[in-house]
Parts: structure tokens; C-alpha cells; sequence
């Protein structure tokens, strides 16, 4: 638990993700602006001297300065909805990009429990190659005091030095994996490798968690891919409105009030008024069929956007399904190997009092150790 939040608080793919998020956040707020109207204040000092050939003698030839200060004014109404519709996309886009965030924090949780859970096998697999490594050494020891007394030959010796170096390899590629596993952790973990060093071995504990019996098909509505693409559905919608309502008229309000003399001295006066403004109608007559491609292309983006979502619900109901038979499948393999590996205990407790007995050897004692080693690993791995 502590390495997740500390993964949640410091990897860089997660700072990635936010600010993707703020940046999508941004974009609607954005569109929103549109939607609304806008005012603005003005200064400027205009300069011009026009020629008289164009404006007669009476103002032409001179240098004139004109001082302008400006308020000004403008909305576009929305009639059909165009600024609305593409606010609305503007927001699903948001809102996708914010799940998406979400399902990055879900996947680096899953991988430092997962890379954590590694690393406990890695331990194990190290105990359990030490453990077969000194059960050779044993019969090697064994193997050579029968040789040194006349009664056995070098065959079992030399197979049972094949079996220790076995063994060393198999410790030498778990320590391996060990190295490997911490430093997957510390890069999870935003930091170098010297973090991962610092990661104790795991003590896992077998949890009490089962599947249930029934598992409703609506838990699939809560996956941060499936919320995400359908977010992206209703977004693409959105567009197609927007592509829509912009074959129809737009409505611009403009207005500008502002005062304008020659002289600083008469800028305030009556006659310094400037007045300008009044509504506008437009309307598309020939774009070149610019809006029909337009709307095309808002089309096939909505029907990308719901192929996708089939495909992720697909992919979603592949996953569980999945899921569920190997942990079900684990779950018959755990038992089983459970039953075996407790009649291997009981045999080489069974050897171990033959031998207290004077009825069994060392040998004999080591050999029963083998099966119980081997499934003691693989029930460790289940």
C-alpha cells in the first residue's frame, strides 16, 4: 500500500495524465467563452497625412493626429446551437481525458502490485533453488563417503554435482530476477535504482477474497476504458450537432461607443462622440463543400467513436471472463497441489522415522525431500 501511494504521488506518467486533463479542462472552458459576450476598452493615437489628389486641398497635405478611446461590444445570439454543440463536445472530450487519468492511476496501482507480488516470487524461487542446491550437497557428501567405503560408483555422484550446479543456476537467475523486479519498482515508483534496494522482502499473505458466484454484467460500466469511450460517443454526437447547425444563419450583435478629437483638450467633449454597431446575418451560400465534408467527417468520428466502444466493451467482457476462469482455474490447481504436496509430507516424515528406526538411510531421507521441494515451489508460485 505504501509503494502504490508512493507511485501515486510521484511517477511521472501520472503528472502526465493530469495535465492532460487540465489541458482538456482548458479547451471546454474555451468553447464556453465563445458562447458568451465580450467587451473590450480601447486607446489609440492614429496619425495620417492623405495626399490632396485623393481628398481635396481643405484636409488634404497635412499631417493630422487623432486621439480614440473605445468601448466595444459583440455576441453572436446561438441560434441553432453551433457555440453550444461544440462546448458540449468540447466537455465530453474533457470528461474522457479526466477518466483516462483515472484508468493511469488504476494501471500503475495494478503494476506495482503486481511487479511487488513478482518480486515475492522471486524470493521464493531463491529459497526454493538454495534449498534443492543444499539437498545435492547432501547426497554429494553421501555419494562420496559410499565411494571412499567401496560401496557405490561415481555415476550417482556425477548426476547429483549436475543437480547442485542446476540448482546454483536456478538461485543465480532468481537473484536475477529479484534485481530486475526492484528496479521495475523504482521506476514505477518515479526514482532511481537505488530506491529499489531499499524494498524489503515481501511477506505475502494468502488473502481471504473469493470471486462470487453471480457477477453483474453492469460492474463493467464502472472500467475507466468503457466510461472514457462512451464519454467520447456522446462527444463525437455533440459535433455532428455543431457541424449540423452551421449550415444554418448566424446572428453577430456588435456595438462601439467611443470618443475621438484631434486635441487631448476636446477628447471629452459633445462633439468627440463616436458611435458604431448594429446586428449582422450571414449565411452560407457556397463553401465549396466545405460543410458537407465537415458533417462527413463529424459522421465518421461519431462512428469511430462507437466502433470503439463496442470494441473496448468487447475487450472489457474478454478480460473478466478470462480472469475468472484462471482464478478458478487456479483455485482447483492450489487444491490439488495442495493434496499432493501434503502426501510428499507425509512420506518424508514417514522416511525420517525409518530412519530414527535404523530402517532407512540418509539417502533415502533426501531422495523423499525432492518432491517435497519441487511442489513446495510450485504451490508457492499457484
Amino acid at each position: 500500500d505504501a509503494l502504490v501511494d508512493e507511485a501515486l504521488a510521484n511517477a511521472p506518467s501520472i503528472e502526465a495524465a493530469d495535465a492532460r486533463t487540465r489541458k482538456a479542462i482548458a479547451q471546454a472552458g474555451l468553447a464556453d467563452a465563445a458562447r458568451k459576450p465580450t467587451v473590450g476598452a480601447g486607446a489609440q493615437v492614429l496619425g495620417a497625412q492623405l495626399p490632396p489628389a485623393l481628398v481635396g486641398d481643405e484636409i488634404g497635405g497635412d499631417f493630422k493626429v487623432v486621439n480614440v478611446l473605445t468601448l466595444s461590444f459583440a455576441w453572436n445570439p446561438d441560434v441553432w446551437g453551433v457555440s453550444r454543440s461544440k462546448w458540449q463536445a468540447a466537455v465530453g472530450s474533457a470528461r474522457a481525458t479526466e477518466v483516462d487519468a483515472q484508468s493511469a492511476r488504476l494501471a500503475l496501482a495494478a503494476n506495482v502490485a503486481r511487479s511487488y507480488v513478482g518480486l515475492a516470487r522471486a524470493f521464493d524461487a531463491l529459497d526454493a533453488a538454495n534449498a534443492e542446491a543444499a539437498r545435492a550437497d547432501g547426497l554429494i557428501s553421501l555419494n562420496q563417503q559410499r565411494i571412499k567405503a567401496g560401496l557405490d560408483n561415481t555415476i550417482a555422484l556425477n548426476q547429483n554435482r549436475s543437480a547442485a550446479a542446476a540448482a546454483r543456476q536456478q538461485a543465480q537467475a532468481a537473484q536475477h530476477d529479484i534485481d530486475s523486479m526492484r528496479n521495475a519498482l523504482a521506476a514505477l515508483l518515479g526514482a532511481g535504482p537505488d530506491r529499489g534496494l531499499e524494498i524489503a522482502r515481501p511477506m505475502l499473505k494468502t488473502p481471504g477474497i473469493a470471486l462470487p458466484s453471480v457477477l453483474p454484467s453492469d460492474l463493467l460500466a464502472r472500467r475507466a476504458d468503457i466510461v472514457a469511450a462512451r464519454w467520447r460517443v456522446e462527444a463525437a454526437q455533440h459535433g455532428i450537432d455543431a457541424s449540423k447547425a452551421a449550415f444554418y444563419p448566424s446572428i453577430n450583435l456588435s456595438a462601439l461607443a467611443g470618443l475621438a478629437a484631434g486635441n487631448l483638450g476636446d477628447l471629452f467633449g459633445s462633439d468627440a462622440l463616436l458611435l458604431n454597431g448594429g446586428p449582422a446575418l450571414s449565411l452560407p451560400i457556397f463553401e465549396g463543400g466545405r460543410l458537407e465534408q465537415q458533417l462527413r467527417s463529424s459522421d465518421a468520428d461519431r462512428d469511430l467513436a462507437v466502433a470503439t466502444y463496442n470494441d473496448t466493451l468487447i475487450g472489457a467482457i474478454r478480460d473478466v471472463a478470462n480472469a475468472v476462469q484462471s482464478a478458478r482455474s487456479m483455485d482447483a490447481q492450489i487444491a490439488t497441489t495442495t493434496i499432493a504436496r501434503d502426501a510428499a509430507a507425509n512420506a518424508h516424515a514417514l522416511v525420517l522415522q525409518r530412519q530414527r528406526a535404523g530402517l532407512a538411510t540418509q539417502l533415502d531421507v533426501l531422495a523423499a525431500q525432492a518432491p517435497l521441494l519441487r511442489l513446495d515451489q510450485q504451490l508457492a508460485a499457484l
